[in-house]
């Protein structure tokens, strides 16, 4: 998956701001990330971290 599917992925699910309060960065930084399809190595790498945690949290939810 490249860089801005996995953005565009991300943002289908979260807005801009839920994005950049989970990672303590401005709404403003995530939107330059789209605008240029470029995100800090180690956001991205927060940013899955965080994501897969919430899938799994949801599917635990769901199987309940």
């Amino acid at each position: 998956m490249d860089l801005k599917q996995f953005l565009t992925d991300i943002l289908t699910k979260y807005t801009r701001q839920e994005v950049a309060d989970r990672l303590g960065v401005t709404r403003q930084a995530v939107a330059y990330w789209v605008k240029t399809g470029a995100i800090p190595k180690l956001r991205m790498y927060e940013l899955k971290e965080k994501v897969e945690l919430d899938d799994q949290q949801e599917r635990n939810t769901s199987e309940v």
